[in-house]
């Protein structure tokens, strides 16, 4: 009977990661078509194969759909930084986050258009979380935490890593939206401003 039972919760665990993984790649696939306004959760829904009821079950709003999106687009970046961390020098870590970021930026607009929306309606967030604040019940991309990760081997310039990190993550996104992608001549600068801006005493 235990069998069973354990084998019928392992069954819907499957079928909950499949309609979740469904709904994801149909969302990419939506929201790039269509943009944040015209996307909503019924086309998604559709596209995935699954009930409306389904996709709110997995996500309660656009917002969130799109969070889950985009923490796929960087879960390689963060990999990569994970894999490299103890392998090179802070300075190049620094160098090879965001010019992965920017590279995931510039190869999704659409996606980071929608992200940027759902970000200004409240729907998710990039940065970390005030402690007991209301920002932190909602869904969030975990963009800032490498990059606090990376600034925490500083010497002497770890102090507030996760303010500066979230600067940093604001400042790219900021620039792509003023620019409508993040333009290759600034790259270089950016990074070494923000290299200086994490040594700098605070």
């Amino acid at each position: 009977m235990a069998d069973a039972s354990e084998a019928r919760l392992r069954g819907a665990a499957t079928l909950r990661k499949k309609s979740r993984s469904a709904l994801i790649k149909a969302g990419r696939e939506v929201f790039t078509e269509r943009g944040w306004k015209k996307t909503r959760m019924d086309d998604v829904a559709a596209a995935a194969g699954v009930s409306l009821a389904t996709a709110y079950n997995h996500f309660k709003t656009k917002g969130a759909l799109v969070a889950a999106i985009y923490a796929e687009l960087i879960e390689p970046l963060t990999k990569e930084v994970e894999d490299r961390y103890w392998d090179l020098e802070w300075p190049d870590l620094i160098d090879l986050y965001i010019r992965g970021l920017v590279d995931v930026v510039n190869r999704n607009p659409i996606l980071t258009k929608c992200l940027f929306r759902a970000m200004m309606d409240d729907q998710l967030r990039v940065v970390a979380a005030p402690a007991n604040g209301e920002q932190a019940k909602l869904p969030y991309v975990p963009m800032v935490e490498p990059l606090a990760e990376i600034i925490e081997r500083v010497p002497r310039g770890a102090r507030e890593a996760i303010r500066k990190a979230d600067a940093e993550v604001l400042g790219v996104l900021s620039v792509f939206q003023q620019y409508g992608e993040f333009p290759a001549e600034m790259i270089d600068q950016q990074i070494e401003w923000f290299k200086s801006f994490v040594t700098r005493r605070v």
